[in-house]
């Protein structure tokens, strides 16, 4: 066996290397590291923290100490230091015989004392504790019953708190701040007809801060109640008060959302919300939603960046972008929002919900269906994401009764309102589809998306004059908004109104000069007025930006036909087979510029795959039996011959 070597020989050897004051060093690098990373993770996070709803910041805490003699002032610091130090429990504490010795009314003081002490210190255990040794007499006569009700609460204990801030009441009926802590507890649990009745006292009562708080608390009651006009009524009197109260402002602008407000005046108090605190993401977010639920899609995107921008790696942000996207069709985007959620997002519910909107983008719409339908509670994000999809599936009834469970959300009330009229429009009951997008413009008077909507159920109707009328209103909102105008090229269009339209569409095309659909429809109508060489030049430009476009290569070779230029027209047709090697007409076509031309071979070629592809069809069949009837004709005259 190999010598042992002691173990004070190898600490030796270990001090003497150095080796132990390394490892040390090493060990406070790591740990100062470590803690760096965790105050710079909560520093990055700080501003994300949400706000809760509950007002606990305006409980009043309303007690003074009061004067005591030298040594008995320096009993209570001596049992505080005992306290902290824990050497003593406070049972003990009480039963030592520092206290014992003293007269009735100098123990009272100290425990008195004692307890206000660590009310202050916000220790509420140990002062419940001190103040359960007085009598409810005795508590009430030292001023102390105010105290002991604010622990009770402050420990949870809701309903003996509530009971003590009565006791409070009883002798003192115009206590503010008892009558205020009071109502906030019956409107954290749930008793907002009791709490709103007691909040209207202290209002009748109280001034500065305190009527602040009480307006705040039962404008939050009255949200409860879904009496939203008094509740915003509430708030904005809570706001003269105590301006700068971010959270006041915040559940005041959620508030708004439930009213009949003009949209801009809610917009402007969020403004005013948001220049509390430029650098709050949160009231950006809530601004977004607002406008997403105000048929304002484009304003919503703006705010939303800048929220990002403020909180770059916030994920809600990007799921409410990516859901922007959405609403105004711009897949490519949303899938850019989608694809950094599903690489970040590590909480199982939330990264289900972004696959579900991947597979929604995706236009997955029956596998999303099916699985949508086996979540038997669903939250309003999924209940307005399963509307959408039984929409795109066809499912109207279904997708309505998805949207009923959303109309009393403030963040889905008009998204909803939208979706039914789509609804409706769809159904062709275009009378129920007008009356609920009016409702929208109600809403948000400049949502040129709803009076683009309105336009399309009159011109279902056949009523252009009154389309055109009704989406000159979304015009005036956004004069250069391409679908805007696409429509109102239309609508001239309908009405024979020609080179109105074609006023339009050029102006388009100018302003959007790859804007396919604006060049389709100014072809149309160029085609319409027999204007050949205008519609070609058109179709030209439209092939240049998308040169395999099956029915642009069809219209141009039609046109080409029609000014006699079958070279031109039979190139373009061969591209389109080239593309699409069973498109009948596009083969037909090229079968009779053919047969016109005397290309024989040719001709029967072509009409022979015209045949293949469909043996009937009466175009192919006939010029087959009229190309036959010509050649037998001509047998029959040169054999007369």
């Amino acid at each position: 066996m190999p010598p042992q070597i002691p173990t004070e020989g190898k600490n030796k050897l270990l001090s003497h290397t150095g080796l132990p004051h390394l490892i040390v060093a090493c060990l406070i690098l790591l740990i100062v590291w470590i803690t760096e990373s965790v105050i710079s993770s909560i520093g990055n996070e700080a501003e994300i923290i949400t706000i809760k709803s509950e007002l606990n910041d305006d409980f009043e805490l309303d007690i003074q100490q009061i004067n005591l003699e030298t040594h008995l002032l320096e009993t209570v610091d001596d049992l505080l230091e005992k306290i902290a130090d824990r050497s003593h429990s406070i049972e003990q504490i009480m039963n030592l015989e520092v206290i014992q010795q003293l007269g009735i009314v100098e123990k009272q003081q100290v425990l008195a004392h004692l307890a206000r002490s660590l009310i202050e210190q916000k220790d509420y255990d140990n002062s419940v504790t001190v103040l359960n040794s007085f009598s409810i007499q005795d508590r009430t006569a030292l001023d102390l019953q105010f105290g002991y009700a604010f622990s009770l609460s402050a420990n949870g204990n809701v309903e003996d708190a509530q009971l003590a801030y009565l006791k409070v009441l009883e002798s003192k009926p115009n206590h503010q701040a008892a009558a205020l802590n009071l109502g906030l507890l019956q409107k954290k649990n749930g008793q907002c007809k009791e709490a709103i009745k007691l909040l209207t006292h202290v209002i009748e009562i109280s001034s500065g801060q305190k009527l602040a708080k009480a307006y705040a608390a039962r404008a939050g009651c009255y949200s409860e109640v879904k009496d939203h006009m008094n509740a915003v009524s509430d708030y904005r009197k809570s706001i003269e008060y105590r301006p700068t109260h971010e959270l006041t402002w915040r559940l005041f602008v959620r508030s708004l959302g439930y009213t009949q407000e003009p949209y801009d005046k809610k917009l402007a108090s969020f403004e005013k919300a948001i220049a509390l605190n430029k650098k709050h993401y949160r009231f950006h977010l809530q601004k977004a939603q607002f406008h997403l639920d105000h048929h304002d899609p484009t304003r919503a995107i703006e705010t939303l960046k800048e929220a990002k921008s403020l909180s770059r790696d916030n994920l809600e942000a990007r799921r409410l972008l990516a859901w922007a996207y959405l609403e105004v069709n711009k897949r490519h985007s949303a899938r850019k929002q989608l694809r950094y959620l599903e690489s970040r997002e590590l909480a199982k519910s939330k990264k289900q919900l972004i696959n579900y909107l991947s597979q929604y983008n995706n236009k997955e719409y029956l596998e999303l269906q099916t699985i949508l339908k086996k979540i038997k509670i669903k939250s309003p994000e999924l209940n307005y994401l399963a509307a959408l999809v039984n929409i795109k599936t066809r499912y109207y009834k279904r997708a309505l009764k998805h949207l009923n469970n959303l109309s009393d959300h403030p963040d889905y009330t008009g998204r909803a309102l939208v979706q039914k009229a789509k609804i409706y429009r769809l159904r062709k009951n275009y009378k129920t589809a007008l009356t609920l997008y009016q409702k929208a413009t109600f809403r948000n008077k400049s949502a040129s998306a709803v009076w683009y909507e309105i336009s399309r159920i009159w011109a279902k109707q056949e009523d252009y004059e009154k389309a055109l009328e009704i989406l000159q209103q979304a015009l005036e909102i956004k004069p250069t908004e391409r679908k805007f105008l696409l429509a109102k090229g239309n609508y001239l269009k309908q009405q024979n109104l020609l080179e109105g339209s074609i006023s339009v569409l050029e102006q388009l095309i100018t302003d959007h000069p790859r804007y396919i659909r604006g060049y389709r429809l100014l072809g149309d109508v160029y085609m319409s007025v027999g204007d050949v060489d205008s519609a070609i030049k058109v179709l030209e430009k439209l092939l240049e930006i998308k040169p395999t476009d099956e029915l642009t290569l069809y219209q141009l070779a039609t046109l080409y036909l029609d000014k006699e230029e079958h070279k031109t027209a039979q190139d373009l047709l061969k591209r389109l087979l080239a593309e699409r090697t069973d498109n009948i007409d596009a083969r037909y076509l090229l079968a009779s510029s053919y047969c016109e031309l005397g290309h024989t071979n040719a001709c029967e070629k072509e009409l022979d795959r015209v045949l293949r592809l469909n043996s009937t069809h009466s175009g192919a069949v006939n010029l087959k039996q009229k190309r036959l009837s010509i050649t037998l004709l001509n047998q029959n005259s040169s054999d007369g011959k």
